[in-house]
């Protein structure tokens, strides 16, 4: 059994952390069932404090406002999903009113306040009740490999990054591809990493890399098949960028729904 820490009880004392810094909700929000056929699977998030998905399945949306891997459902850091939030897919488009982000605001920060957007929405729309619990439980922790880290810096700083996004420029803090093409990101950390490659292993990652600052990241892809255990495939991508995964256990965060019902749309 793992050791749990209980960090709140309810969605409004998570949103409380963004007190402060103007309103912690979107101003006008969108939320529609997707119709299906050839659409494209779409989730970003955009300068302004605009968020926009479409054919999303809604767990994936949720996993996001927590910032929690969900790429693989074997290993989703989620308990008391119904069925109908791992099988419905919907569109969302939410945009968030004046002064709910400060001009200057980086991506990082931008990212963090749509996320609480996100769960305000989620508490608004869904009903949803929730609380994060820390666990203890089997880990990969990141590190730098014996001959030091082997990625480019990025093109762009901490502080450039507050209109970037996918559509135009350097997107910081977002990777695209995964398993099969291999995992890019022009202007990512360590933590965003360690975040994203999670969604493949079969345990949670922590950075414990001590890298400070943006980076370019370009892997390899890779496969789910072969003999060893996600560890092994996992090393091979990120040893070209001078990183390993170590085993041992760590605090990892839980979602845990206690409520949720399918949103009102409009």
């Amino acid at each position: 059994m793992g050791t749990r820490i209980i960090l709140s009880t309810c969605i409004a004392i998570l949103l409380a952390r963004g007190q402060g810094h103007g309103p912690v909700s979107f101003e006008i929000a969108s939320i529609k069932r997707s119709g299906g056929g050839a659409r494209r699977f779409v989730m970003d998030f955009l300068p302004g404090g605009r968020f926009h998905c479409s054919d999303v399945p809604i767990f994936a949306v949720l996993a996001t406002a927590y910032n929690l891997p969900w790429q693989s459902v074997e290993t989703l850091r989620m308990k008391g999903l119904p069925d109908w939030m791992l099988a419905e897919k919907y569109d969302i488009d939410a945009t968030a009113g004046k002064g709910a982000l400060a001009t200057n605001s980086g991506a990082r920060t931008r990212n963090e306040r749509i996320r609480l957007m996100l769960q305000s929405l989620f508490a608004d729309r869904f009903k949803l009740k929730a609380h994060l619990e820390l666990t203890e439980a089997p880990a990969y922790a990141l590190t730098v490999g014996a001959h030091g880290p082997r990625m480019e810096n990025a093109k762009i700083s901490e502080e450039e990054c507050a209109q970037s996004a996918p559509s135009g420029g350097i997107a910081c803090h977002q990777f695209q591809g995964g398993m099969g093409r291999g995992v890019r990101g022009d202007a990512v950390d360590m933590s965003d990493l360690a975040l994203y490659v999670s969604n493949w292993s079969d345990r949670p990652l922590v950075d414990q890399t001590g890298l400070r600052g943006l980076y370019v990241v370009r892997t390899e892809g890779w496969s789910a098949g072969g003999d060893g255990p996600a560890q092994r495939t996992l090393d091979e991508i990120l040893e070209p960028l001078g990183l390993k995964l170590v085993s041992k256990k760590a605090l990892v965060e839980v979602l845990v729904i206690e409520h949720v019902e399918r949103p009102s749309e409009n």
